[in-house]
Formats: structure tokens, C-alpha cells, sequence
């Protein structure tokens, strides 16, 4: 009985040699990116220990963790809220609107910005994020979903006088 050769051959031998170093490469990337986010997950962690230890306000502690900063872009208005009737409708940036979930309406600033809001009635704090347009009411900046509405005291109110900070990312 006799055995064929079966090992692969390559017609150009410049070929077999891209071949292999794109392989090489391929699990080298590989393997960086799993360190990286290990070390990601690392930082987190440690971010995560000096944060309980520190004096920083909530709202300072909230941006750390959330990865943003403060521009002191700050703009005064009025804000209002909208819930039960836009409920399941879909947003500008596509979203099923949810009145439970911390967001909010914004006329120009651009889609998934996240701004810090204080109700100038009882300097309640809240960060939010713009996922839709509007109001489109002359005087006002702001329309919050039901639930930011209830966290910061200006449900019952309507319309609150307030205090907005365009936050950008750390």
C-alpha cells in the first residue's frame, strides 16, 4: 500500500508567508484586547474603591462613574415634563419613549448628550439624557420624562425654573 503526500502546497511561497504573519497578528490582537479590557475592568474597580472613600459629592461621584465631566456650559430656562400620551412612541433617536426612564427633550443639543439639571425651586440635582426633541414651547428648554420630572420635585408644578450643564465625556 502506499501513501500519498498530503501536505499542502502553495504555488507562491510570498502567499503562505502573508498568510502566516496575518495569523500571527490576528491572535496577537487577540490577546491585547483581552488584556486591555482586564485592565479596563481593573481601573473600574479601583475607581469604584476611591470613590466610597472620597468626599465628592453624589453628583461628582455620579459623573466619574457614569464617564463624563463638566463643561460649566451652563444655561438657565424653565423646563417641563411630558409622559402618559408620547408612552411607547418612538423618540428622535429611535427609542420606544418610556416616562419611567431618566430622559429628556432637548430642541438642538445633540442626541444621547447628557446634561446635569438643577431645579432652581429646591436644588434637587439630576443628570439626564437627551433621546428626543422639544418642547416646542416658547420660554422653555427642557422636557423631562415623567419619572426625571418626579425625582427632581417639579411633577406637581408643570413648569419649574431651572439650571442645565452640558456635560461631554471624561
Amino acid at each position: 500500500m502506499r501513501v500519498q503526500n498530503t501536505s499542502i502546497s502553495f504555488p507562491n511561497q510570498a502567499i503562505f508567508k502573508w498568510l502566516l504573519v496575518c495569523s500571527f497578528l490576528v491572535s496577537f490582537m487577540s490577546i491585547q484586547s483581552i488584556e486591555s479590557e482586564s485592565i479596563k475592568k481593573t481601573d473600574r474597580h479601583i475607581q469604584r474603591i476611591a470613590l466610597k472613600d472620597s468626599n465628592l459629592s453624589k453628583v461628582e461621584k455620579k459623573l466619574m462613574n457614569m464617564g463624563l465631566k463638566r463643561t460649566n456650559r451652563i444655561i438657565s430656562s424653565k423646563a417641563s415634563w411630558y409622559g402618559e400620551y408620547f408612552h411607547g412612541r418612538t423618540t428622535a433617536n429611535m427609542e420606544i419613549y418610556n416616562k419611567d426612564l431618566i430622559t429628556a427633550a432637548h430642541k438642538t443639543l445633540p442626541l444621547n448628550t447628557y446634561v446635569l439639571i438643577t431645579n432652581k425651586l429646591n436644588n434637587r440635582k439630576l443628570i439626564v439624557r437627551i433621546n428626543d426633541r422639544g418642547p416646542y414651547v416658547d420660554g422653555r428648554d427642557i422636557d423631562l420624562s415623567e419619572a426625571a420630572s418626579k425625582i427632581l420635585g417639579s411633577h406637581g408644578k408643570g413648569v419649574v425654573p431651572i439650571t442645565y450643564e452640558i456635560l461631554a465625556k471624561a
